[in-house]
């Protein structure tokens, strides 16, 4: 059985970055649902060579560097549509004999993969990029205000390297805080108001505007209205993650693409975005999903198998005690699974009605999404 290297594995072990500072961007992904990468390019923690070396090696896919993206003929990455790009955080950046080469950040996403190929109706040839790298690529997003997503400056020292098992454990313990420390506000007059985001071990103080759309609450009053408003399928997914994550600790999504369970978004505690989509299983193999796809839905212990462990693998420390895991269908078509824990503790039964019920609006949602693309077709 090959078991991929976790991302922060990876560069712990190559010396370029401590616990520390990895545990300080991983804050901010588990509240963002967030790329690792994303967060440690912008505390600058890791160098743009560094971090795409050590993505290569986990997906086992060729990398390329904001500055060849850039530099690539404008032409070719007009091909693909922009609104397509940004959706897909995908852009093509060089045009061969043998196919065109694509710059993503999740170039696992088999969905993507086949949709990029029917726009352009070549053989695609995935590169894995920074989220900067591909935004900038696509018409300088990066500094659009609209992109833009709070975050914390960090204010870690750079501490000896270490990777051993027991500190690397107590990585995912949450911080112990006392509940006046939770909440300060950085002074300073916003546009629109002042709005608190928890952030850890600091608040931050945003423009109204931008905190709505980075972090507004779902819950059951709004789920449905904004189900009905998503224009994609990630629009979608994320929702559904957002709602899942305010019942449980941590939340992730796969996509079912042409018999192919894979890993897609996530949400919560101790689950690296990176590390999640690097897990791929055929829906017909003896794994969890292959189960949920038979029964409906599934609370209880994740049970052994190869399938399994590597599950396990890419959620990240702790393994979930017990899980809530329920399918995304559209009509009778398996579309998704979503698998929710409490990271440390058996999952809650309080919320499995919700989840299953959050799932059926999901797949009502993407088949809605489906029918309007027809009729403007």
């Amino acid at each position: 059985m090959t078991v991929v290297q976790r991302l922060g594995e990876i560069l712990i072990e190559k010396g370029v970055l401590s616990l520390t500072e990895l545990h300080s961007a991983l804050e901010i992904c588990h509240r963002s649902g967030g790329r690792l990468g994303t967060q440690l390019l912008e505390f600058g923690y890791v160098e743009e060579s560094v971090l795409l070396g050590a993505l290569a090696m986990q997906l086992s896919v060729p990398s390329v560097a904001k500055v060849k993206l850039l530099h690539s003929s404008l032409e070719v990455r007009k091909m693909l549509p922009s609104s397509v790009g940004r959706r897909l955080q995908a852009v093509p950046f060089e045009n061969i004999k043998g196919g065109i080469k694509v710059a993503m950040t999740n170039p696992n996403d088999r969905a993507a993969l086949d949709e990029i190929s029917t726009q352009l109706k070549r053989k695609i040839l995935p590169h894995v990029a920074t989220e900067a790298a591909v935004l900038a690529a696509l018409g300088g997003a990066e500094n659009d205000d609209a992109d833009w997503s709070p975050g914390v400056e960090p204010s870690v020292v750079k501490t000896r390297r270490s990777g051993d098992a027991a500190s690397w454990n107590r990585l995912w313990e949450p911080p112990k805080l006392e509940p006046s420390e939770l909440f300060r506000a950085v002074p300073r007059k916003p546009r629109g108001g002042d709005v608190l985001l928890a952030t850890f071990p600091d608040l931050i103080s945003v423009d109204s505007r931008q905190a709505v759309s980075y972090e507004h609450q779902i819950d059951d009053s709004n789920f449905s209205e904004l189900m009905y408003r998503a224009e994609s399928r990630d629009e979608i997914g994320g929702l559904l993650a957002r709602y899942a994550a305010f019942k449980y600790d941590r939340v992730s999504l796969f996509s079912v693409h042409q018999g192919t369970v894979n890993g897609w978004l996530a949400r919560g505690r101790s689950v690296v975005l990176e590390d999640l989509q690097t897990f791929s299983v055929a829906l017909d193999a003896p794994s969890l999903f292959a189960d949920v796809a038979h029964s409906g839905s599934y609370v209880g212990v994740i049970l052994e198998n190869e399938s399994n462990t590597r599950l396990i693998q890419a959620l990240a420390d702790p393994a979930p005690a017990e899980v809530v895991a329920v399918p995304v269908r559209v009509k009778k078509r398996l579309v998704a699974f979503v698998l929710c824990d409490d990271p440390g503790h058996p999952a809650s039964h309080d919320h499995v009605d919700e989840i299953i019920t959050a799932c059926k609006k999901a797949g009502v949602a993407l088949e809605v999404l489906i029918l309007r693309k027809k009729l403007l077709s």
